[in-house]
């Protein structure tokens, strides 16, 4: 039945060269879906359906088309004995080809010695991502795409925009079948471009599919900025209570500091093992750097505090307090030396004593120490946040 098409001297191991000179195929992509995208391994993974059109004009292809317009299924039997692209993805981490119900490929005859095929693959891309500017960073990967073993003097590569008239179609050369957004970043439209590679057997021509996934804010800025920002608030609230109260200063400083800790552990979760700085890191670090600048404060505002009441606090001696030798009267009561120096010392109590400095209205250092850092340490942290936005959000 089939006897007709192929030639005597026909050999698919062969590629369909004219005179000497290299046959064409021509490669479209239809992406389905970005279904996964994974910074920890440096990977992301695509659906699509890879298309190749190519011309053989050694194959008698017109006992197919009849008088049909064309668009024929070629014949599944004979699949396997003529000559197809030997295509290969080379940043492929691994992939397979769908067979649910039956093999998701199939071979048309476009038009007489023209042939198209079709497949629906699941690829696993490795990309190398850059996380200087994370969580604001833009990643960049791509699809390699060549042949095994067809240098360019045989078979030539070529993106199918490039050459219309050959499959009668036009457009891009990588298409979106829907409106593919993940879930963490949004999808640019992707772009295609080649280049050229020189190895042992020649000239190869590859393909490249470029995907620029923009990551998505929102998540880290509830998830991160958000909530560091509220800690580094809360820390500043030491600033309004009393230097006395070391037990409240001290806690809300130190569980400032543990809070800030955990998320910057917890942030870089999903992350691979990098070894340079992201942006989250230097907003995080800051953040650390303000709590713990607010508990250093209260380290030197106590001292003082503590310097100051040592001073301050001793007891002077007292003119009105009469001298009186051991074991002498006093208002009748015989004393002795232990009774004379209790009632001496202790004759106005230490609170007597703090009332009378706080009437006085005494400055005291520690306070003028408190107040400018209740003004200090805003200004200092809006400062830092103005210059970060700035930079990650207008100029990088």
């Amino acid at each position: 039945m089939y006897s007709g098409v192929f030639p005597p001297d026909y050999n698919k191991y062969e590629a369909p060269t004219v005179k000497g000179k290299a046959a064409h195929v021509y490669f479209q992509m239809h992406v389905m879906d970005v279904d996964r995208i994974d910074e920890g391994l440096m990977e992301f993974s695509i659906q699509s359906y890879l298309s190749e059109v190519w011309e053989d004009k050694r194959l008698n292809l017109s006992i197919f088309l009849g008088n049909k317009e064309g668009n024929v299924v070629f014949p599944v039997v004979l699949s396997n004995y003529i000559w197809t692209p030997d295509l290969v993805f080379d940043n492929a981490k691994s992939g397979h080809l769908f067979d649910l119900s039956l093999p998701n490929k199939h071979l048309r005859v476009l038009r007489e010695s023209v042939l198209l095929r079709s497949s629906r693959f699941s690829l696993v891309i490795s990309c190398q991502m850059n996380f200087h500017h994370y969580p604001m960073d833009t990643q960049h990967c791509f699809l390699k795409i060549a042949f095994l073993s067809n240098p360019d003097h045989i078979v030539e590569l070529h993106w199918s925009e490039e050459k219309e008239e050959l499959h009668r179609k036009s457009g891009q050369s990588i298409l979106l079948t829907n409106n593919i957004q993940p879930l963490k970043y949004e999808l640019l439209p992707p772009t295609s471009y080649k280049t050229k590679e020189e190895w042992i057997a020649g000239n190869f021509t590859y393909l490249y599919a470029n995907f620029t996934f923009v990551r998505r804010i929102s998540g880290s800025l509830l998830n991160v900025y958000v909530p560091s920002m509220l800690v580094v608030f809360l820390s500043w609230i030491s600033f309004w209570l009393d230097v006395a109260a070391v037990p409240a200063r001290i806690t809300l400083g130190v569980t400032s500091l543990l809070t800030l800790a955990t998320q910057v552990v917890q942030a870089h979760n999903g992350l691979p093992p990098i070894s340079y700085m992201t942006a989250m890191d230097i907003w995080l670090f800051a953040c650390l750097i303000t709590v713990f600048g607010s508990l250093l404060e209260y380290a030197f505002a106590y001292q003082t505090y503590f310097a100051y009441k040592q001073h301050t606090f001793v007891c002077p001696q007292r003119s009105d307090i009469p001298m009186v030798k051991v074991g002498e009267n006093l208002n009748g009561i015989r004393t002795s030396s232990t009774e004379l120096s209790s009632r001496l010392l202790f004759r106005k109590p230490l609170k007597e004593i703090e009332h009378r400095l706080q009437n006085n209205k005494m400055k005291v250092k520690e306070r003028t120490l408190d107040n400018l850092c209740r003004k200090l340490f805003p200004l200092a942290f809006t400062t830092f946040a103005v210059i970060y936005w700035t930079f990650y959000l207008l100029l990088k």
